[in-house]
């Protein structure tokens, strides 16, 4: 399940096998129809208000005291199905089926994107939701550019030096990436993710020791590495307010130094979201003086 601003979304695979984004909001008293984040129907979803069955489909299945509403029709009322796209195993939902598809936006930077098997990769560790106080378009413009990495993220700059190379295609997609130091950093955990991180086998010698920034315009992105996808999604909840959605995917591999370098990279990636986060409450009070 999914919610933005005021919308209820699920996505669901049905019995044909197929993915969709249904409305999460019952047709007749517009109660919540699926609670948490994830799980499993068994067969059919029930409105826990007055126990209206939609299939998995979102047609109408049932309906309690069926003869007590004169001139029902089910074969005309189902949940409204949104636009949804699955690219490299993430799906991808939106409630305009307007503009270019997430396969053409992020065309540009297709090859390299498949060489890290996204779509075999499996969720590690919990997902994060984070409530921030500004604007959401300030995390995407900080977010666009690398220019703020030498001031703004210390430890980036003690990883990858001044290594960081960035492409843009048009307005919908970018990639950019950064190849760690030779030299070791002094801090502790960065030298032990420069010192463990291993060899992975589906990626090319320049991407060994590289992380790869994947984003796709507004505000999603996948950071990938040869440990671990990092993935994210800003989204606006108000004027001066917004959520940042984050979470990690990462292939099978119990060696352990694996198990190290993604316990010291998920520390690393901490801390810079702090940093940017910061950076943006600033930037969120700055805007506000008449002169600026």
């Amino acid at each position: 399940t999914a919610d933005l601003m005021e919308e209820q979304i699920l996505v669901i695979r049905g019995r044909d096998g197929r993915l969709r984004a249904l409305d999460n909001v019952c047709r007749h008293r517009a109660s919540r129809l699926v609670a948490g984040i994830s799980g499993h129907c068994s067969g059919s979803l029930v409105c826990p208000y007055h126990g209206w069955r939609y299939e998995l489909d979102g047609k109408l299945a049932g309906v309690p005291s069926e003869s007590t509403f004169d001139g029902l029709d089910k074969s005309k009322i189902r949940l409204p199905e949104l636009n949804l796209e699955e690219w490299m195993g993430f799906i991808f939902v939106r409630f305009s089926a307007e503009g270019a598809s997430v396969a053409e936006s992020m065309g540009a930077y297709t090859e390299d994107a498949a060489l890290y098997k996204f779509q075999d990769m499996q969720p590690l560790g919990e997902s994060r939701v984070l409530e921030c106080d500004f604007n959401w378009k300030l995390f995407v413009e900080n977010d666009s550019e690398g220019y703020h990495i030498r001031a703004g993220h210390p430890g980036l700059s003690r990883l990858f030096g001044s290594d960081y190379n960035e492409a843009i295609d048009g307005d919908v997609g970018s990639q950019a990436f950064s190849t760690l130091a030779q030299e070791e950093s002094p801090v502790w955990a960065e030298a032990s993710y420069q010192r463990l991180l291993p060899e992975v086998p589906h990626l090319p010698d320049r991407l060994q020791r590289a992380w790869a920034y994947f984003g796709l315009f507004p505000g999603a992105v996948v950071q990938a590495s040869p440990d671990v996808a990092d993935c994210y999604q800003v989204l606006p909840t108000g004027p001066e307010s917004c959520r940042l959605l984050t979470f990690r995917v990462a292939l099978a591999d119990a060696r352990r130094e694996m198990r190290a370098a993604r316990y010291l990279s998920s520390r690393i990636v901490r801390n810079v979201i702090n940093e940017d986060l910061t950076l943006c409450r600033s930037t969120n009070e700055g805007i506000k003086s008449g002169r600026y």
